[in-house]
């Protein structure tokens, strides 16, 4: 959805365009192994994966919807 990615600078910038394009009050974006980044008009907030042992694999997407 948002492209060719070059950079974390370039990241922020097509997340935050793509907010005010779609009149979003903010986005969440799924990093996979990196975790999850909620992008707002007053910034960002990082929250980093914690690794765990688990027998029954599901995906960060699977992990919000449960939320």
């Amino acid at each position: 959805a948002l492209g060719v990615l070059v950079s974390e600078d370039d990241l922020r910038t097509k997340v935050h365009a793509l907010r005010e394009q779609l009149k979003l009050d903010a986005v969440l974006l799924t990093r996979s192994e990196e975790g999850m980044t909620l992008f707002d008009a007053a910034g960002q907030l990082h929250v980093s994966a914690q690794a765990r042992e688990v027998f029954d694999v599901t995906g960060a997407g699977d992990t919000m919807i449960a939320t």
